[in-house]
């Protein structure tokens, strides 16, 4: 008759209690850690000091942004002079007009003493913009090419994107032709460009937003229109597709850049609400 080692049983009796705490431990470093909130007083007054010092570190060190609404145009590049292009801010929001075929109207914010933006780290770009055309309310928009974009550095000597063309710099944004919509990436050499949007109208509002993964795509999000001559109802956005060929990298010059086109004769403009920009930074 066969009689276990009572070594041997001991042994497995070890191995299946060890085995057990180890698949606990698993369990529990899987687990998500829950935070207390019951916490006594001197904790949360440690916990809120904690915070506060970390805090100044995260905005300082971690990320860029910028929000612009427009109270003037101090600071920004344009070309009002020209005769058959007008530029101004009415209202907190940026007014391009041309008057005249070939016409082009630019506006452009850029900083050239910095070391702080680049298309090599995470960052994203939002605005809002509607485009008149003289047209009625229910009618597309034709004859008009716009862009909306962050990056641009002007190398064709004419100091605006739609004349330099779509892959004169590094740049990721919004590129409207007739009355469709595309996002559109750069690497300075080549050019990609998505439809995004297709058929639209004289006054449409839309709210667009593009997020950057450096090296690996460009995301592009449109609200459905709204109309801008109405009381604005919110509208979420909605991703639309991604870019994942000729993106941008390394230093990003400008902020944001907005030109506008007209292909015919006649009066084109646009109205646009806001720029915002936020970029991730690595502080060395």
């Amino acid at each position: 008759m066969y009689t276990q080692d009572p070594t041997t049983e001991s042994l497995a009796k070890q191995v299946k209690e060890l085995s057990r705490k180890v698949a606990a431990l698993e369990v529990a470093r899987n687990k998500p850690t829950q935070l207390d909130r019951n916490l006594d007083n001197q904790s949360r007054d440690i916990l809120q000091q904690e915070m506060s010092e970390r805090a100044l570190d995260i905005v300082w060190n971690d990320y860029f942004y910028l929000y612009e609404i427009f109270n003037s145009l101090d600071g920004w590049a344009d070309n009002d002079t020209d005769a058959n292009v007008l530029v101004s801010v009415s209202a907190s929001r940026l007014f391009i007009e041309t008057s005249a075929s070939g016409a082009v109207g630019y506006a452009h914010k850029k900083i050239t003493f910095q070391n702080t933006l680049s298309f090599n780290e995470e960052s994203r770009f939002g605005s809002s913009f509607d485009i008149g055309s003289g047209l009625s309310v229910a009618q597309t928009i034709d004859n008009v090419q716009m862009y909306l974009g962050t990056g641009v550095q002007m190398t064709g000597g004419s100091d605006n994107i739609l004349q330099d063309g779509l892959a004169a710099s590094s740049h990721y944004g919004f590129y409207i032709d007739e009355s469709t919509m595309y996002g559109v990436a750069s690497d300075g050499t080549n050019y990609t460009q998505l439809a995004l949007v297709t058929g639209i109208r004289h006054f449409d509002l839309f709210f667009v937003e593009a997020r950057h993964y450096p090296g690996t795509k460009v995301t592009f999000y449109v609200s459905e229109p709204t109309s801008s001559i109405s009381t604005i109802e919110p509208k979420p956005l909605i991703e639309r597709g991604s870019i994942s060929t000729t993106l941008p990298s390394g230093r990003r010059y400008s902020f944001a850049e907005a030109s506008l086109k007209s292909l015919s004769s006649g009066t084109r403009n646009t109205d646009i609400g806001f720029f915002e920009i936020a970029q991730r930074i690595t502080r060395l």
